[in-house]
């Protein structure tokens, strides 16, 4: 069965969680499908590790890191996205990391939520294997979206 754990990130994951998000596998299933620039991803790492209302995870499976794992806690919601390494897609893992992701969202006040492209399948499947279902259609950013909430 898998080991699977989410620790907290820090500053020294940085270039971790750049390569995660930077993968052409991750980019194409995102909200924003362009490459991120290593400096552009820095800031923007440094000032989401300093802000209360985002927790990132460093999602591990057998002690080894597997992937990223980020809760964004707004006012009407806390978006869970979930990023893995290539070589550790299909076996399960996103399932299960979401999971944990849901128990460390718990002290937060709002309902957890994930926002995926409809041809997402991989991420469609693991989120509704992790207890959640589809809630609305939405845009953001001029992408059409499914708006899942956990059960």
């Amino acid at each position: 069965m898998n080991e699977c754990a989410l620790r907290p990130a820090s500053a020294a994951d940085c270039r971790f969680v750049h390569a995660i998000h930077d993968q052409p596998s991750v980019r194409a299933r995102s909200i924003s499908q362009e490459q991120i620039p290593y400096a552009d991803h820095e800031t923007w790492y440094a000032a989401r590790l300093d802000d209360p209302c985002y927790a990132i995870f460093v999602a591990e499976n057998a002690g080894e890191a597997v992937g990223v794992v980020r809760l964004a806690e707004g006012r009407d919601e806390t978006e869970i996205s979930i990023a893995l390494d290539a070589d550790a897609t299909g076996k399960g893992l996103g399932r299960v990391l979401i999971r944990l992701a849901v128990e460390a969202a718990q002290g937060r006040r709002s309902p957890v939520s994930a926002y995926i492209r409809p041809d997402n399948l991989p991420s469609r499947r693991a989120f509704e294997g992790a207890g959640f279902v589809v809630e609305s259609e939405c845009r953001r950013n001029g992408v059409d979206l499914l708006r899942y909430l956990v059960r």
